[in-house]
């Protein structure tokens, strides 16, 4: 979201926290900062700045839902270090289907060490397995595909 506001608030004990409003196309949110994690990212807390948080989730009775801080990133930070995974994506439908067990076998069979990671990722799951790093040549690449399907063969560079 957009910070939109920031009021900053002295403790008992003299520190500085803060109370931020967070709005984005949807609504806003109060986010509060204590003053040991304001300290920590006091150069990210900026009026104006798209930022990205992470924190607890504070409910109460009769009060609007808030936001306590943990962690907060601006958006230029996230797009400068997001970075697409590379490697070579196989899809299966489950660790258990035959695809996958005729894969694996390939594999293991015409295995050899290279430099491009191999993710297995699994449908029912919805997550990636990392595996081993292999050479990738045409051959390969052509007999997977045969195995699986063209559409469950990615080669991400």
């Amino acid at each position: 979201g957009i910070v939109s506001a920031i009021t900053k608030k002295q403790t008992k004990n003299g520190d500085f926290m803060a109370f931020l409003t967070l709005e984005d196309v949807v609504g806003s949110v109060e986010v509060i900062v204590f003053p040991k994690v304001l300290a920590k990212f006091a150069d990210k807390v900026m009026n104006g700045a798209a930022v990205m948080v992470g924190g607890r989730l504070s409910l109460k009775e009769e009060e609007n839902p808030k936001i306590i801080l943990d962690y907060i990133d601006t958006a230029e930070n996230i797009m400068a270090n997001t970075n697409k995974r590379q490697g070579l994506f196989l899809r299966f439908t489950s660790n258990t289907s035959q695809e996958y067990k005729n894969c694996t076998d390939y594999l293991m069979s015409n295995y050899i060490a290279g430099d491009t990671m191999v993710y297995f990722y699994f449908n029912d799951s919805k997550k990636y397995f990392p595996s081993k790093k292999i050479s990738i040549n045409d051959k390969l690449m052509n007999d997977l595909k045969n195995i699986i399907g063209n559409n469950n063969v990615i080669l991400q560079k």
